[in-house]
């Protein structure tokens, strides 16, 4: 009995922990709870208080008196049919969690919004752009592209109207593609896809044969489509981290606490509670240092947050001016003026720059790269200035 009651313990404990983690990690939102697998859920945890209160009169009422009276042992027998009885229908709950969709996905896709227009609007270069994207949703969207003048008169003579579409939650490229005219002063590009939902960045690039190049971009949110939506509410991932190495550290407590009983390192059972608490305790204090070291730094943001509109790129290109053109040239190519008196020679921004990312763009500018001339920036720029700067090299291989 004092075996089983230590393992017991340990066991619930665990369970316990472990499947409050579970349950947030599959439930996430309150409303989830009125789903079928969150009243599953309740009811297995329903189930669960009853197992726990008799297995709590057999540690605390039924062992101490189990030596000293025999009638005792008709009650132990009773108590545990009764837990055999709930650990099953506890097990047949469980098999049907194993068979719902999870909480979080149900309510996502319960509250899917309905099909809508997004429509962006903007002036730049005396082109009056509005931009359309229908239905703004995972999957295959139309975008509209409609140009006047300042005086309202349709633009028809636009050369090249290119569009480049990327996800600003996952570092998975940009895609570029080409509205077709349609003589009217609209370009249109047919079955764009939006592969993940989340937040989007299109860029727009107006090129005219009489006039200069139109350049903005435009941020909008990608919501749940067809049987893709049911991703939509997801765990945190910093949340999730912070929990999980909340509940190693709770493992870790309870299992030194448990082996208080056993004298602690004094015995071999004691050691090995002990040393798996320990083993928890270091767990969760690498989990939680990981999650501090990756919340710090430059390399926070996956991609750029600040749009390459007209102004943020004209900003980059005085920064570009100053800073960069005696190596890099004023063009991006890598002949400035002092590049022949470098060992390596400077990079040709037009070839490197579409290479890499836009937090390893930031790096690079930020802390400079070793063994080179190209010196670090971070202490002279500030993070605003560097990702601005980045937007404009984006444009050198214009």
């Amino acid at each position: 009995m004092p075996r089983f009651s230590l393992l017991a313990s340990l066991c619930v404990g665990t369970v316990l922990i472990t499947g409050s983690y579970s349950a947030w990690a599959q439930v996430t939102v309150l409303p989830a709870l009125r789903t079928p697998y969150g009243v599953t859920l309740l009811v297995k945890l329903a189930l669960a208080l009853p197992l726990l209160l008799l297995g709590a009169l057999n540690l605390l009422w039924v062992r101490p008196r189990l030596a000293r009276q025999d009638t005792v042992g008709f009650w132990l027998r009773r108590a545990v049919t009764g837990e055999a009885l709930l650990l099953t229908l506890i097990l047949g709950a469980v098999g049907v969690l194993t068979s719902l969709e999870p909480a979080r996905q149900v309510v996502s896709q319960q509250g899917r919004a309905p099909e809508r227009l997004l429509t962006f609007q903007d002036t730049i270069e005396d082109v009056h752009i509005t931009l359309t994207i229908v239905p703004g949703r995972v999957g295959s969207n139309r975008i509209v592209v409609a140009l006047t003048d300042r005086r309202g008169t349709p633009v028809r003579n636009a050369s090249q109207v290119e569009l480049r579409l990327g996800a600003l939650e996952a570092d998975a490229g940009e895609g570029t593609a080409f509205a077709s005219a349609r003589g009217d002063g609209t370009y249109v590009l047919n079955d764009a896809l939006l592969s993940l939902m989340g937040q989007w960045q299109i860029q727009l690039v107006v090129r005219r044969p009489d006039a200069f190049d139109a350049r903005t971009a435009f941020r909008f949110a990608v919501t749940a489509g067809g049987a893709s939506g049911s991703a939509a509410i997801m765990p945190a991932h910093s949340t999730g981290t912070l929990l999980w190495g909340g509940a190693l550290f709770l493992l870790g407590g309870l299992f030194i606490v448990t082996s208080i009983p056993l004298r602690g390192g004094r015995t071999s059972t004691g050691r090995l509670v002990v040393g798996s608490g320990m083993a928890c305790g270091i767990a969760a204090t690498v989990f939680l240092v990981t999650l501090q070291s990756a919340g710090t730094g430059p390399r926070a943001s996956i991609r750029n947050p600040f749009p390459p509109t007209a102004a943020s790129v004209e900003a980059g290109q005085r920064l570009y001016a100053q800073r960069c053109t005696p190596c890099h040239g004023p063009a991006g190519h890598g002949d400035g003026p002092l590049a022949a008196g470098l060992r390596p020679l400077p990079a040709d921004l037009v070839v490197h720059v579409p290479l890499h990312a836009d937090h390893d763009l930031f790096q690079i500018i930020h802390d400079g790269v070793a063994g080179t001339a190209m010196a670090p920036f971070g202490g002279q720029m500030t993070e605003e200035e560097i990702w601005h700067m980045i937007n404009y090299l984006k444009t050198l291989e214009q």
